[in-house]
């Protein structure tokens, strides 16, 4: 059990992440390409944001949690399991952000859902 549960910090701290980098985003504003001609100005901007400073080192730490995962289990079994972040990021945007969800995306997620479930058994 304790092995599953490694596995799956990897997308639940993605998913968060991703969470937080929306709520900074937010913040942030809108941004142009235009705007990259200027990065330091952008990425002042960006870094200065207090979820997205919170985000960058959720990244690192479910990259090294991956590497740790990676040195146990057979890539082919464990990597499924990052498609859980597919499931996770839209129900949470959906849950916490208020995104609205079209019923096609919805039978996408069950299906991808379905698929890490297989996988999860066929250990």
């Amino acid at each position: 059990m304790k092995s599953i549960a490694l596995i799956l910090m990897a997308p639940l701290l993605g998913t968060l992440g991703q969470l937080l980098l929306k709520f900074g985003m937010r913040q942030v504003g809108s941004v142009s390409i235009g705007e990259l001609s200027k990065p330091v100005p952008f990425l002042l901007n960006v870094f200065s944001n207090p979820s997205i400073m919170i985000a960058v080192p959720l990244y690192i730490g479910a990259f090294i949690i991956w590497l740790i995962v990676l040195s146990n289990f057979d890539l082919s079994y464990a990597y499924p399991f990052l498609a859980l972040a597919f499931v996770l990021i839209p129900l949470s945007s959906w849950l916490i952000l208020g995104e609205h969800i079209p019923v096609t995306r919805w039978i996408g997620i069950v299906v991808v859902y379905i698929g890490v479930v297989i996988t999860g058994l066929a250990r």
